[in-house]
């Protein structure tokens, strides 16, 4: 019996349990996996609904997140966010619970959900944590910005107080600075200073409490602003209070030192009076130092005498011991002073300590001659090359002469050419100047390693040698810049060029296209003569616009090459003129190619006008169709019979529906033409504009077929309806049709599955089964399409009018009723078929296990055949089995391959088989439950699964026993394979040991080949000069004995020592041999076992073989093109040299002739590349030897890395491996690698041995080699010396004949010589020649040094250049003793021509005051009317004077200095003695000093004139002066030099000043009196008065902003003189912004522009009320661009738009606005008149300097007047110029009429023969002057537009007087 399935109850008196139920356990096993699958179901249906909302949710989160900024968006998408996470948690888990006990196919199912669901959850997640975030940061920026508004509001209102107190602080600073100035000011007026002193301390307290006040404030702003939320405020306050803080220090920093000015003044009258005292005992101990100094200096003269050193010793002991003495005075001073006094004390100590130093200096003297030697050398070599730079920058210059001839227009090649030679020069002297300069700065750093005196002088030569340097580099730059500029000009004239010649091409277009931009003159022309015009147009356009680009690209490319430039913005000026010019050209060809491009339309508008006819005449066409085909419609009969055809007639609903769709295409066809056709009108009328009426002809036509097109259709629209009842009626019966048709094919289908039928094969089951499904389906399908079809036409019915729908829901609802029936019937048949499938199935899945089984048992037969194949090498009992294992004796491998891949395919298509089946009876079973009757059908498919199930099991096994004989038979030939490659590895090791064995042979072996290879190149060499072949040679060696095949002769080692000694005695420069070395060569050619060379070895020894160490192809030929190829040459080939390397012409390569000894083919191969690479090197045994070896040990290391790499990546592969044979294999392998590493240890130290080798070969050889070089440099050097030192003797003989002659010469001045002129000369000449001697030595000496500087420093070579460089060191002795006798001489002969001249010129002054003669007088009577005074004349008038007491050739030597004539102005600084007042001296009323009285005391620095001369106070002994202040005009006597040596007064030349802009020459001292004349730029001034200060008004300065352009700077509110510039004005300033308007009614009015807040308004009319607006409105102008209209005064609210001012003004005159208070400032811009200025802040006074006024005489017209001195105005001038950059001397005032007479070199002294004048048409400065250098005279420019200065006045003691003063100098020193 079997237990119910229901109606359980537990307990048993319980209630019954519905959810228990009793049933078959493979029932139950199906029913509890349907349930799973349900509930997967069920659970997939919830999780796709959760997801759907999720992702909606999702994706309005992210909307209304926007950019996550706004809280409320952010707060909204997190309340979207959170219940999806909720819900799609809870799905997660019901899909957890639902898959507990689901069958594989709804894990797979439940893993793709949780995947998507787990995907999606994480997309939630990560927004709503972005939503998070950023809800956090939206609020915190909230805050923040709240608390910046809040914060940044009170801090505001703190800022201008705070800054208001902190510049009201430093104003205070400033006038307590200011006062602190009137101390200085106060000078000796006690009274004066003491006040000073009172009011700074006043001022001082004033301006501390002023910061204390400030600091406080701004200390308790501070806290409160650290109170503050917002950060960015917090910052703000920080960074503005902290500057006001810093301002504060700074202004601190001014006041503190003016606290003590009391005190600081009385320690400074203390200071004074001690460093009197200290002066007093300080001097003294100087002037000592001075005289220890003198005598030192003594020294430095090459012959210095024991007397002088003792002298200078005991002057240094004195001085120092007074300067020790006033040491301890300053240290006692020390003691007790404080402040100032302690200061000045320790400045004075200061300075006696600088003596102290200098008399350690003078130690020092001795040390610097020895090093006198080097400086000397050293300075030589630096004139030499900056001598060089000198010659290439006067090339430079030279080449730029062309451009000096006055010729401006050059032709433009010859331009080029010119500028390119420029060029050229420039960068060879830019090049020698930059190799000069390297040279003197690494001089100089070596200059730093001499003693202190000499690296002084040394560096101060060097610095004057950088600063001719300098010289030449600046006229170097100047070249540049002219030949820049020249070559800007040259761009500029061929840019002209391009573009002049693209306008005329420009206008070549507009005149042949000037008859198509004409509409008129077209019109009259024919088609041929405007097709022919615009071909010529667009010809000339083309031709245009290709020059116009190729002109652009040219500017372009100028462009670019000016920028970055000095130039670059005047050339891109001028550049961009020329672009302007070509986008006008542009411009005028563009309109020519827009007529000529419009041609072809002006022709094709009239057939436009015919095109569109056209196309309205078709459409009227299609519309008379269509109403015809219309007609069709309403009688289709007619219109069948009317066709002519043979087939059968069609019915009337065809015909009608045919006829239907040509109307509707029809219709559409001839709407979409007539659209068409008033598009394309309308186009015309847009774009033809001159043929609007023709074409506005063509709307009433287009409208008129609109309507009939309209109608038609409509007619149509009614027929159609009708037709379409028709189409539905017979759809509905075709459906109908379909549907009994599909019922049929479901009845035959069935007809297999009744009882009546055959039984079904197996095989044919499922194809039975799929046909009857498949006839089901469609019969389903065919059903439900027809009722859906039904349901369409019913909605389709409700849209035609009533009629048509009423007929046609009759006929649908008869064919719905008939489908109903069908249905019905469908039903009954998939009943009656479910018991008849049911034993039709269970025959085709008996039928599928059973083949499953079949093949099951197929696999495990092949498994078997595997298993007995491998059992000899399965197990280890057997020991000839474990025997025939070791030796490797397997079976095959292909035979195990084959059936290991057998037994796989078996056990593949087995399991494919048994899958297969499982899946049929799956579906079986599916399809069983899902019927009512299949519980039999469930319960066998389910018993024939378990044997399936089974049969899955059985191949598993198999597939592990398969598996692990593939791993057995895998580690056996692993393991074999791993071995073999260890044991090929040992062998190679042992073969690379026994080949490198002759290489680690003892070090006497290595040394033997050396010598050998040495001896054997030596007797080569004896072959090749006695042309002997190697066999005579042997015969020879064998002394003539013939040998036999018994007795073979051979060369014995007596006689080959005694030939290679013979070779030596013969060619005695070759390198010698010693006994024991020509032995170990002889060992090495017989051998061990040999004691003679037989002829064999012995010749063999003389061939020349090579080895190939680069693949290289031999040739037939020597030349290689052309040449045949004999065959490759491979590397470590042995060829045999059969001629000499020799190289190949045509590709300049070494070729040789050779033999390969391999096959003995004959040719050419390459020595060596022409890149380097060497193909052939000459062999020997040894390096084939080493080749070998080295070739080894590559193939050995190759080998253990492959080797190991293999091990190691099989021990890899099996690291997973823990147990079976490849475990056992993996032990295995691991076992080898010792051993390969035992190989790789050998083979390091094999390569060890081998390099140790190598390296002990090298070595031998390296000491040969150094021995043979050593010998032969012995030889040369000895002979290098001998020839230097005969030449250096020879220089000596002749330098000690020379030098004491004009060492005498020198030290009596010529006083012995009857002529010194010309002794001095004979002995110049003399002098001359030893140096030239001293050179040609020194070059020989450096030559040879230079020749052995590549050799070692030590040996031979290394002794010869020491014993060279004492002898240059001699020679330079000798060198630099004649330059220094050379200049001694030039010096004393100097000296002389000076004391004349100084004679001569001290006579001419006296005779000239004691005749009282006027200079002007005197120019005039020697000059006899010309421009100065002729030689002659002076000469003469020199003669007459009586009583000169010169000496004899005084005069003659004088008269050198005025060869070239007299100027007037040279005559008056000649006549008139200037001295120059250098210390503090009073002028006196007497020349004794004790008699007179102070007039006054002069200023340092004052000038004074000479009136009286050769006085002196007797009394005192002191020279004096009479003279006259030039300042004050005050006569009176003066001090020259004081009795201790104190010099007061020095020479100067006579005041000029030269005007430099326009300035007034006025009456009186005072600036404001009245004009005498104006001065013009360049006339000179005599100073005869001044300068004087004086001292200024104030003026009152006002800071502002002008309205115009609001700019702000400082004006002048009233200047010195009282005159106002501005006064205040009646202005209204805009407080709020507003429009300004045209009229006074806003509406009718036009806004003009808004005004600015600030801004100035001037009140033109009003105000006026607006009484409907109640507004109250001005009319205004305003003040910034003078616009005009009206405002709005007062608004609607009460709120005040402008009010008025008090702090505008308008300019009454044209003032400058500068940048700052003082006057004078940089200029910001011009107040023009009427302008308005806004003050911002109060006015203020300005004290100007005081200005010096000076008294002067022009030299033009004689007129006097004052003057004031400024830099701008007036400078200093002298009759004497310096060239200071290289000119050009004219013939003329005018520099472009002028001819050229010579360049002017910088550094050139010129002497002015007139005053300078402005060249009127270039405004320069030019003057008329006469070279010293050979007396031209001419016109030059003193400065350039550009401001750079030409000449330069020399400023100071004229020439003449510095050379007397030097003169009497020198003499005074010698006595």
């Amino acid at each position: 019996m079997t237990p119910p399935a229901n109606g359980w109850k537990i307990p048993w008196d319980g209630a019954v349990r519905d959810s228990i139920s009793v049933v078959n356990k493979a029932s139950a096993s199906a029913v509890a996996e349907n349930d799973v699958q349900s509930k997967v179901k069920g659970v997939a249906s919830e999780i796709a609904a959760a997801s759907s909302a999720a992702k909606t949710a999702l994706e309005q989160a992210k909307a209304a997140s926007g950019d996550y900024t706004s809280t409320e968006g952010l707060k909204t998408a997190e309340s979207l966010l959170h219940p999806q996470l909720t819900a799609l948690a809870e799905a997660m888990k019901k899909l957890t619970e639902a898959q507990r006990g689901a069958s594989p196919q709804a894990l797979r199912q439940v893993t793709q959900l949780r995947s998507a669901l787990q995907t999606l959850m994480t997309s939630i997640n990560v927004e709503l944590g972005k939503v998070k975030n950023s809800k956090g940061k939206a609020e915190q920026s909230e805050k923040n910005k709240a608390a910046d508004e809040r914060d940044m509001a009170a801090f505001m209102e703190v800022l201008p107080e705070a800054t208001a107190k902190s510049n009201a602080a430093e104003d205070a600073v400033e006038k307590a600075v200011i006062t602190s100035e009137m101390i200085a000011a106060g000078g000796e007026d006690l009274d004066e200073v003491q006040a000073a002193v009172t009011a700074t301390e006043q001022a001082v307290q004033e301006a501390q409490k002023a910061m204390g006040e400030a600091r406080i404030f701004i200390n308790a702003k501070q806290a409160s602003a650290r109170r503050f939320e917002s950060e960015k405020v917090k910052a703000k306050a920080a960074s503005d209070l902290g500057q006001l803080q810093s301002q504060l220090q700074e202004a601190q920093s001014k006041l503190n030192p003016l606290k003590n000015v009391r005190q600081e003044y009385v320690q400074r009258t203390a200071a004074r009076k001690v460093v009197q005292e200290v002066l007093e005992k300080l001097s003294p101990a100087e002037v000592d130092v001075d005289r220890a100094e003198e005598a030192t200096a003594v020294l430095s003269a090459e012959v210095s005498s024991k007397e002088a050193m003792q002298q200078a010793q005991q002057a240094v002991t004195k001085a120092g011991d007074h300067m020790a003495q006033v040491l301890r005075f300053i240290d006692a001073k020390k003691k007790t002073a404080v402040g100032k006094a302690k200061e000045e004390l320790l400045k004075m100590e200061e300075r006696a300590r600088a003596s102290t130093t200098r008399l350690s200096e003078l130690k020092e003297t001795q040390k610097e001659a020895t090093e006198r030697v080097g400086l000397e050398a050293l300075l030589q070599e630096a004139a030499e090359k900056l001598q060089t730079v000198g010659q290439t920058v006067a090339k430079a210059a030279d080449a730029e002469t062309p451009f000096l001839m006055g010729v401006e227009d050059i032709p433009l090649e010859e331009m080029l050419t010119s500028v390119k030679a420029c060029e050229v020069a420039v960068t060879s002297a830019n090049t020698a100047a930059s190799i000069a300069r390297m040279f003197i700065a690494t001089k100089l750093v070596e200059a730093k390693r001499f003693t202190a005196a000499l690296s002084t002088e040394a560096q101060e030569k060097l610095k004057e040698f950088q600063t001719e340097l300098e010289t030449h580099t600046k006229r170097l730059g100047e070249l540049k810049k002219a030949t820049a500029d020249r070559k800007r000009a040259m761009t500029m004239r061929e840019a002209e060029h391009e573009v002049d010649k693209a306008e005329e091409l420009a206008a070549k277009v507009a005149e042949v296209g000037a008859a198509l931009v004409n509409d008129e003159q077209l019109s009259e022309l024919s088609s041929a003569d405007i097709k022919n015009a615009s071909e010529q147009t667009i010809k000339a356009e083309q031709a245009a616009s290709k020059h116009l680009s190729e002109t652009r690209k040219f500017l372009t490319a100028r462009q670019i090459e000016a920028k970055g430039k000095e130039s670059s913005s005047e050339v891109s000026t001028e550049l961009i003129k020329f672009e302007t010019r070509l986008r006008t050209a542009q411009t005028e060809i563009a309109k020519y190619k827009k007529a000529a491009s419009t041609v072809d339309q002006r022709l094709a508008a009239k057939k436009s006008i015919e095109d569109a006819q056209a196309k309205v005449g078709a459409v009227s066409d299609k519309i008379q169709k269509l109403i015809e085909m219309s007609e069709a419609i309403t009688n289709p009969t007619s219109a069948n019979e009317d066709e002519e055809s043979k087939e059968p007639r069609e019915s009337d609903e065809k015909v009608l529906q045919k006829n239907m769709r040509a109307a509707e295409q029809a219709a559409a066809d001839a709407q979409a033409s007539l659209k068409a056709a008033g598009r394309f009108v309308d186009m015309q009328l847009r774009t033809q504009s001159t043929l609007e009426k023709e074409i506005e002809k063509l709307k009433p036509h287009i409208d008129e077929l609109q309507q009939k097109l309209d109608s038609t259709v409509a007619s149509m629209r009614e027929r159609s309806e009708k037709a379409v009842v028709e189409a539905i009626r017979t759809e509905s019966e075709s459906r109908l049709k379909e549907v009994e048709d599909c019922l049929l094919k479901l009845s035959t289908a069935e007809q297999p599955f009744s009882p009546e039928a055959e039984e079904i094969a197996a095989e044919k089951v499922s194809d039975a089964l799929a046909a009857l499904e498949a006839a089901l389906q469609a019969a389903n399908a065919a059903v439900s399409g027809a009722k859906t079809f039904v349901g369409v036409k019913k909605l389709s019915a409700r849209r035609l009018s009533d009629a048509s729908k009423k007929s046609a829901e009759g006929q649908l609802k008869e064919v719905a009723d008939r489908l109903e029936e069908h249905a019905k019937t469908l039903a009954n048949t998939k009943k009656n078929m479910s018991d008849r499938k049911t034993s039709v199935v269970k025959k085709e899945v008996e039928a599928k296990v059973e083949e499953a089984a079949k093949k099951v048992q197929e696999a495990e037969d092949a498994t078997g055949m595997l298993t007995s194949i491998g059992t000899t090498t399965k197990k280890g009992e057997n020991a000839e089995a474990e025997t025939k294992s070791k030796e490797g004796e397997m079976p095959p491998a292909d035979e195990m391959k084959a059936a290991c891949e057998k037994a796989g395919t078996t056990q593949q298509e087995a399991r494919t088989c048994v899958t297969s089946a499982q899946k049929l009876l799956l579906a079986r079973q599916k399809d069983a439950k899902m019927a009512t009757s299949g519980s039999t059908l469930v319960s066998d498919i389910a018993v024939l699964l378990d044997k399936l199930s089974k049969m899955v099991a059985a191949l598993d096994k198999q597939k592990v026993a398969l598996k692990d004989q593939e791993h057995r038979f895998v580690a056996e030939r692993l393991q074999k394979d791993a071995e073999d490659n260890v044991d090929k590895l040992e062998a190679k090791l042992a073969s690379a040991l026994e080949v490198a064995s002759p290489l680690t042979s003892d070090e006497e072996e290595m040394a033997a080949v050396v010598f050998l290879g040495h001896a054997v190149d030596r007797l080569k060499q004896h072959l090749k000069d006695t042309a002997k072949t190697p066999k005579e040679l042997f015969t020879e060696l064998c002394e003539g004995k013939e040998g036999t095949p018994a007795d073979p002769r051979g060369v014995t080692e007596d006689a080959f020592t005694a030939k290679m000694k013979a070779l030596e005695v013969q060619s005695p420069e070759n390198t010698t041999f010693s006994e024991a070395q020509l032995k170990a060569a002889f060992k090495r050619l017989t051998g061990k076992d040999s004691e003679e060379v037989m002829e064999a070895k012995f010749i063999n020894e003389f061939r020349t073989r090579y080895l190939c160490t680069g693949s290289v192809t031999m040739t037939d030929g020597m030349v290689i093109k052309g040449g045949k190829s004999v065959r490759k040459i491979d590397v470590n080939e042995v060829l045999e040299g059969l001629g000499e390397p020799a190289k190949e012409e045509a590709l300049g390569l070494m070729r040789i002739h050779v033999k390969a000894e391999k096959d003995g083919k004959e040719g050419y191969v390459t020595v060596s590349g022409n890149q380097g690479s060497v193909y052939l090197e000459v062999y020997t045994t040894y390096v084939a030897l080493q080749k070998t070896a080295e070739q080894n040990l590559k193939d050995l290391t190759e080998a253990a890395k492959e080797t190991s790499k293999y091990l190691d990546t099989k021990v890899d592969e099996l690291k997973g491996v823990r147990g079976g044979p490849l475990a056992d294999t993996k032990a295995a392998l691991l076992k080898l690698k010792p051993r390969v590493s035992k190989v790789q240890g050998s083979y390091a130290e094999l390569k060890k041995q081998v390099a140790q080798a190598d390296k002990k070969l090298s070595q031998v050889m390296e000491e040969e080699k150094k021995r043979r070089i050593e010998a032969a440099d012995k030889k040369a050097a000895a002979a290098m010396v001998d020839e230097i030192v005969q030449v250096v003797n020879s220089t000596e003989e002749d330098c000690s004949r020379t030098l004491p002659v004009a060492e005498g010469l020198i030290a009596s001045l010529g006083s012995d010589a009857e002529s010194p002129s010309t002794a001095m000369e004979n002995s110049e000449k003399d002098l001359l020649a030893a140096q030239e001697t001293l050179e040609s030595t020194m070059s020989k000496i450096k030559t040879k040094m230079d020749d052995i500087k590549s050799q070692p420093s030590k040996g031979p070579y290394g002794e010869a250049r020491n014993t060279l460089v004492k002898l240059k060191v001699k020679v330079g002795a000798l060198e630099s003793k004649c330059k220094k006798v050379a200049t001694g001489l030039k010096a004393a002969r100097d000296s002389l021509v000076i004391q004349s001249e100084a004679a001569v010129l001290k006579i001419f002054r006296t005779y000239a005051r004691q005749q009282a003669v006027q200079p002007d007088e005197l120019f005039k009577k020697l000059s006899a009317g010309t421009e100065n005074i002729s030689a002659t004349a002076l000469r003469e008038y020199l003669d007459q004077i009586p009583n000169t007491s010169l000496r004899a050739g005084q005069l003659d030597m004088a008269m050198g200095r005025f060869a070239t004539g007299l100027t007037k102005l040279s005559l008056l600084d000649l006549l008139q003695e200037y001295q120059k007042c250098i210390k503090d001296i009073a002028l006196t009323s007497s020349l004794e000093v004790k008699d007179g009285k102070t007039l006054r005391k002069l200023a340092k620095d004052e000038v004074l004139e000479v009136l009286e001369v050769g006085k002196s106070d007797e009394a005192a002994s002191l020279p004096r002066l009479r003279c006259r202040a030039i300042m004050d005009q005050m006569e009176g006597w003066v001090t020259v030099q004081g009795n201790q040596g104190t010099t007061f007064l020095e020479q100067t030349s006579k005041p000029f000043f030269c005007c430099e802009v326009d300035s007034q020459l006025h009456s009186a001292f005072e600036s404001s009196s009245s004009d005498v004349r104006k001065v013009q730029p360049g006339e000179v001034l005599e100073l005869l008065e001044g300068p004087r200060k004086e001292e200024p008004p104030e003026t009152l300065r006002l800071r502002g902003k002008a309205t115009k352009d609001g700019k702000v700077g400082y004006v002048t509110l009233r200047d010195m003189a009282g005159n106002d510039n501005f006064e205040l004005a009646k202005l209204l300033v805009c407080r709020q912004s507003i429009a300004i308007t045209t009229t006074f009614d806003i509406a009718a009015g036009k806004a003009i522009r808004k005004l600015e807040v600030g801004e100035a308004l001037e009140l033109l009319e009003g105000p006026q009320e607006d009484a409907v607006r109640s507004l109250s409105r001005i009319r205004v102008l305003a003040k910034k661009d003078s616009k005009e209209g009206w405002v709005t005064l007062k608004g609607n609210q009460g709120t005040s738009y402008a009010e008025e001012s008090q702090k505008h003004y308008i300019c009454k005159n044209s003032v400058p606005m500068e940048s700052k208070l003082a006057t004078g400032s940089a200029l910001v811009r011009q107040i023009e008149k009427g302008e308005a200025f806004e003050g911002l802040d109060a006015p203020k006074a300005e004290k100007r300097e005081s200005v010096q006024r000076a008294r002067g005489r022009n030299l033009a017209d004689s007129t006097e007047g004052w003057f004031t001195i400024a830099a701008k105005s007036f400078t200093p001038w002298s009759p004497t110029y310096k060239c200071m950059q290289s000119t050009v001397l004219t013939d003329g005032l005018e520099i472009t009429d002028g001819k050229t007479l010579r360049k002017l070199e910088s550094g050139e002294t010129l002497d002015a023969l007139q005053t300078p004048v402005l060249e009127p048409k270039s405004g320069l400065l030019r003057v008329r002057v006469r070279a010293r250098k050979d007396s031209v005279c001419g016109f030059a420019t003193v400065r350039g537009n550009q401001g750079t200065v030409l000449l330069k006045p020399v400023i100071g003691q004229s020439d003449t007087e510095k050379q007397a003063l030097t003169a009497s100098a020198k003499a005074a020193s010698k006595k």
